[in-house]
Order: C-alpha cells, then sequence, then structure tokens
C-alpha cells in the first residue's frame, strides 16, 4: 500500500500554495503546558497571506525530548511572531534531539523548480519570552531565529527574573 505521511501530534495551522490565504493563528491560554516527545504547535505560511501568530500565556510551559513551537515561513515578507508569557519555561533536550522554540524562514518546497523571487526572499519572525520567575534550557535546548533562505531573520527577545542555561556537557560515550 502506499506510504503513510507523518504528521506529528500537536496542533498546526497553515495556508499557502495551491490555497493561497492567511494562516489562522494559534493562541493558548492554560494553567500548564507541556510539548513532549516530537509533539509540536506550528504555524506555516507557504504562501500569499498573513503568516499565523503564535501566543501562549500559562503558568509552566514546558517543551522537552524533540518537541517544539514554531512559526515558519516559506513565502517573500514576514513570518509569525512567537510570544510565551508565563511564570516559569523550560526547554530541555533530554539528549541530542532538536527541542525548543523557533521562528524559522526556509525555502519553498517548489524552489529549485520554480526560481521566482517569491519563493527565496521569507523572513523568519521574532520570538519574545516573558518568564516572570525562571527561563531553565538544559542540553542542546534552544531559543532561535534563523533564515534558510535569503531573508532577514526576526529578533529574540528574553525577559527572565532568573535563568539557568546547563549545556549537554562533555560526550562520556
Amino acid at each position: 500500500g502506499p506510504a503513510a505521511a507523518f504528521t506529528p501530534s500537536g496542533i498546526v495551522t497553515s495556508a499557502g500554495l495551491p490555497f493561497p490565504g492567511d494562516v489562522p493563528n494559534i493562541s493558548i491560554k492554560a494553567s500548564s503546558i507541556s510539548v513532549s516527545e516530537g509533539g509540536v504547535v506550528l504555524t506555516q505560511r507557504q504562501g500569499p497571506g498573513q503568516p499565523g501568530n503564535i501566543s501562549i500565556q500559562a503558568d509552566t510551559v514546558e517543551v522537552r525530548s524533540g518537541a517544539s513551537i514554531a512559526a515558519t515561513n516559506e513565502f517573500e515578507g514576514p513570518g509569525g511572531t512567537l510570544t510565551v508569557n508565563a511564570r516559569n519555561v523550560t526547554l530541555d533536550s533530554e539528549g541530542d534531539q532538536l527541542t525548543g522554540l523557533s521562528a524559522q524562514a526556509r525555502f519553498h518546497g517548489d524552489y529549485g523548480f520554480d526560481f521566482s523571487p517569491s519563493l527565496q526572499l521569507a523572513d523568519s519572525g521574532s520570538i519574545t519570552v516573558n518568564a516572570t520567575s525562571t527561563l531553565t534550557m538544559r542540553g542542546s535546548a534552544q531559543i532561535s531565529t534563523d533564515n534558510l533562505a535569503f531573508g532577514k531573520s526576526g529578533n529574540v527577545t528574553v525577559n527572565a527574573g532568573d535563568m539557568l542555561l546547563v549545556g549537554a556537557g562533555a560526550n562520556t560515550g
């Protein structure tokens, strides 16, 4: 039979080619939020229209073990913003898995077949983390904005009462 498409567990909004339109925003308000084991909260802009923004408001936000909260953009123009407002934020890769918060721009999937500027000049959005008590980052967890296309990357702003950054440590394997 046909191969099954991989769809991670989570909340995903998208719009783009061949169905242009605005990407719906994601707004989450909860006492605590935990995203783990490859789970996602994701907006994807792949064509004309406004990017989706992600807003999270909670007492505790945890992103662990290969999970991500991300705003991606693959079309000319701005990417969506990611804002986390919480008392405590924990990002923990628990190994080598890419884990964290990201705003990323990249070449559109049709680039290579279609070299139009609209598929090359995507900008990434910005990330703001407001942790009134503690922001903890362990292992290889990241908060990053990056651009893998020919556009600009957004800003990262962190406001925290306390920050604890613990690297992955030496490889003893």
